[in-house]
């Protein structure tokens, strides 16, 4: 059965399977927040919920909703048999089809921990407000990123390992590399079973 936030929080005890539905929603709500202060749609098309004590402002595009509650899904599977590696999120130029922007969240998987035992001795509340502080970045970035001058699109990419299973209907990727680009590091979350850190590179010129 699933496990929901509110069971996590009355159990005070988040296990692996816990852990992973926790980092894959902070994934969801992260690619969201980041679409929408880049402005890849316009803000009409988002509506605003709380998450962790903050407002985000979450996609209503039904076929974009249903791409990114796809790889979120997705993403929950790998994280629960600690087979994920990095996330990133590709901002390309639909005028030149040059990659512009990259938001990548690299993920260590604690691989000591099992399915049926392992749970974190970190409470909630600081998991969440790392979540929070990471959100809070994510919209505070507009003041050093660029503005992007044209229509972008996005593309979301898995780094697994490689005897992981990927669903037949995904399609292999490439390397997206911007060259000269500049990189800011931000905020970490950890659950002391999944681990995330982020970072943006973003083209300067």
């Amino acid at each position: 059965m699933p496990v929901s936030v509110a069971q996590i929080s009355k159990s005070d005890a988040i296990t692996l399977k816990g852990s992973a539905e926790m980092i894959g929603d902070f994934l969801n709500y992260s690619v969201n927040s980041i679409l929408y202060q880049r402005l890849i749609y316009p803000s009409d098309n988002f509506s605003r919920q709380p998450a962790y004590g903050v407002p985000v402002f979450m996609i209503g595009l039904e076929k974009v909703k249903d791409y990114i509650d796809q790889f979120v899904s997705q993403l929950k599977v790998w994280l629960l048999k600690k087979t994920i590696q990095k996330v990133v999120l590709i901002i390309t130029s639909l005028e030149t089809n040059e990659d512009i922007e990259k938001w990548q969240f690299k993920i260590e998987c604690n691989q000591t921990a099992d399915e049926s035992t392992s749970q974190t001795s970190k409470p909630l509340k600081d998991i969440q407000k790392e979540m929070r502080d990471v959100l809070r970045q994510i919209v505070s970035s507009v003041t050093f990123l660029p503005n992007l001058h044209e229509k972008c699109m996005f593309n979301i990419l898995a780094y697994t390992d490689l005897d992981c299973t990927v669903p037949a209907a995904w399609e292999d990727g490439c390397e997206h590399v911007i060259e000269g680009a500049q990189q800011v590091k931000l905020k970490t979350v950890n659950t002391l079973l999944h681990k995330v850190d982020l970072e943006v590179c973003y083209k300067t010129t």
